[in-house]
This record gives C-alpha cells, sequence and structure tokens, in this order.
C-alpha cells in the first residue's frame, strides 16, 4: 500500500496547476482576439439558431446548433462585443482559418474549464487536514460568537498568495472599468458593510452560531451592486461573475467558489427596502462629507409598466370621449326629467 501524499504537496500542485492553466488561457485568448494587451471577457457555451428556413433548427422542436459565445470590451467602450462561432458559421469561412479559429476555441474552452476544475479541487474539503478525533472523546465544537456570518473570507497565506500570482500573470488591474475604481473606494467604507453585516446576523434566531457559513458580508454588498450596475438577472451574476476574473477581484469572491443564483435571490431578498434606504443616506451622507453634492434635492427616475387597458389610438380615444359625453347626457336628462316633474 502506498504512502499517502502530504496535503501540503497536493495543494502546492494545484496552484501550480492553476499558475500554468491562467497563463496558457490568456496566450490563447492574445492569439484569437490578436491585440496586444487582453482585456476583460469570458466564454460560455449556448444553443442558437444559424437562420437558414431549410435547416432543421427552423422546425418548431427542431435541435439547435450549439456555439461558443466569446464575449470581451475594449477599454474605451462600455458596451460588451461577442463572438458566437458554430458549426453553420463556419462553413462560410475559408477552411485553412476555419480549422485554426475551430482549434483555437477548442483550446480556450478546455483551458476554461480545467482552470474551474483546479479551483474546485482546491475548494474541496480534504479529511486529511483535520486530525480525526480521539476514541471517546466528542469532536470540538463550533466557535460562537458570530463565526457562522463573517465579513470577508478567512483564506490561508497559500491561497491568498496563489490568487495573487494569478493575478500578475495577467494585468488584470488595467481590465477594471472606471466606475469600478470609485465604487470600490466607496464600497471600503466599514459603516455600509456593517449595515449589511448586522442584516445578515438577524436573518434568523441563532444566524451568528448555527448553520453553514454564509456568504461574507463584503462579498454579497459587492454582488448587488454589481448586478444593478449591469441590470442583470441572478443567474446572469452567477454565470458572469464565476468566469470572470475582473468581477471575481471586484467583488473580492477571490479563488472562492461563487454562490448559485438561488442563493443571491435569497440574499437579494434579505437586503429590503429598509436596508437599502439605509445605504442610500450613508452613501448621500459620504457625498456630503466630500463636497461631491449638497444633499438637498433628489432626482428620481420613472418607468413606464404595461398594464391591462387597450391601446389609446386616436378613434378608440375619441370614441371614449363620445362614450363618456352621452352617459353625462344621459344623467343630466334624468335629473332634469325630475326636476320638472316635482315643478
Amino acid at each position: 500500500m502506498s504512502a499517502p501524499v502530504p496535503v501540503a504537496d497536493v495543494a502546492a500542485g494545484q496552484r501550480q496547476i492553476l499558475r500554468d492553466l491562467a497563463a496558457e488561457y490568456g496566450r490563447q485568448l492574445r492569439q484569437i482576439l490578436q491585440v496586444g494587451e487582453l482585456v476583460k471577457g469570458s466564454v460560455y457555451q449556448i444553443e442558437t439558431r444559424c437562420g437558414n428556413p431549410g435547416c432543421h433548427c427552423a422546425m418548431p422542436h427542431g435541435r439547435l446548433h450549439p456555439a461558443t459565445v466569446l464575449s470581451w470590451s475594449e477599454p474605451a467602450e462600455r458596451a460588451c462585443a461577442r463572438w458566437a462561432w458554430t458549426g453553420a458559421t463556419a462553413s462560410a469561412a475559408s477552411p485553412s482559418s476555419t480549422a485554426v479559429l475551430r482549434q483555437a476555441r477548442a483550446d480556450v474552452v478546455r483551458l476554461h474549464q480545467q482552470m474551474l476544475h483546479a479551483i474546485d479541487q482546491l475548494n474541496k474539503p480534504c479529511a486529511c487536514r483535520r486530525p480525526p478525533p480521539l476514541a471517546g472523546h466528542a469532536p470540538p465544537a463550533r466557535a460562537h460568537r458570530g463565526r457562522v456570518v463573517e465579513i470577508r473570507y478567512r483564506q490561508s497565506p497559500q491561497d491568498a498568495e496563489l490568487f495573487a500570482q494569478a493575478l500578475r500573470a495577467l494585468p488584470v488591474e488595467s481590465w477594471w472599468e472606471d466606475w469600478m475604481r470609485h465604487a470600490d473606494r466607496l464600497l471600503e467604507d466599514p459603516e455600509l458593510v456593517n449595515i449589511v453585516h448586522q442584516v445578515q446576523l438577524k436573518r434568523w434566531p441563532k444566524s451568528r452560531t448555527r448553520g453553514r457559513l454564509s456568504t461574507p458580508t463584503e462579498v454579497v454588498l459587492r454582488l448587488m451592486v454589481l448586478k444593478h450596475v449591469r441590470n442583470w438577472s441572478y443567474g446572469v451574476l452567477a454565470r458572469e461573475v464565476r468566469a470572470n476574473l475582473v468581477y471575481r477581484q471586484f467583488t473580492r469572491l477571490g479563488h472562492h467558489r461563487m454562490p448559485h443564483a438561488k442563493t443571491l435571490g435569497k440574499l437579494g431578498l434579505l437586503l429590503g427596502p429598509t436596508v437599502v434606504q439605509q445605504l442610500h443616506q450613508r452613501v448621500v451622507a459620504q457625498a456630503q462629507a466630500e463636497k461631491v453634492i449638497r444633499g438637498n434635492k433628489l432626482r428620481v427616475d420613472t418607468t413606464v409598466v404595461e398594464t391591462n387597458i387597450h391601446y389609446p389610438t386616436d378613434s378608440i380615444l375619441l370614441g371614449d370621449g363620445v362614450r363618456v359625453l352621452t352617459r353625462v347626457m344621459r344623467q343630466i336628462n334624468e335629473v332634469v326629467v325630475i326636476w320638472g316633474e316635482a315643478a
């Protein structure tokens, strides 16, 4: 029977694998985009129609074409550009370029999956890291006093150094948008974080000491801010942050596992109108302290919401006017007749 491999050696090997994959991932994306500096982006797979009326995908229940979408944004552009590559669109390209792009697409998808697998292996709990309890002794109890709901992730120096090395391999700092830098400085305010932290502590009567570890407070706050800035759903938020180093660094998620979309929805419901009002008041107070605004007036934008009424065309509005005038004249006639009989 072979001797077990020490946990430190296994973790060091996984970190080296992730470091190599990050470097190769950057080289492949630079080759595809043909730019000198890599910009932020993500890769995901979808199913789409090719647009040919005679294709099987045009049928009501026809099989769709699998496609790999590579999205990125230039530093000077706000909107993200997307490049979808399918088998149907590949027929229009030359054989040599098609083969090169197909191979590059396969390499990017493979590296992307391998990086996520390496991160999952690092996050997977190992039974050998914690010594088993002695015979006749109960396992150590969980520490109390707010250890379940934390403000930020607790991570070992090795894990922190691993993620820092991965960021140094790619110029992630230069990929940040301007609003992210201002928001990052603003969201570091301890009072903003404490507002959300107190709500998490009071979620259930024993949220401080019972249950699984919750998503850290600063991660929850930054994820909700990113969701509202991008106008994403919780599903899109989970998908984009999971596969984007810029969003992982901005939300302080780091190399940890991205929460599920349903978990994000529950956290969003937890931050109700009262919490949002407190956050807004704190932001306004910060802006007043830095003399950015006076805070005397508030401009509110409105949105038109469709309701269950008929469409207001000119003919319909004219008909409504005739109907209302006829009804009023009938009521006046009834009143006049009653007065005439009384006289």
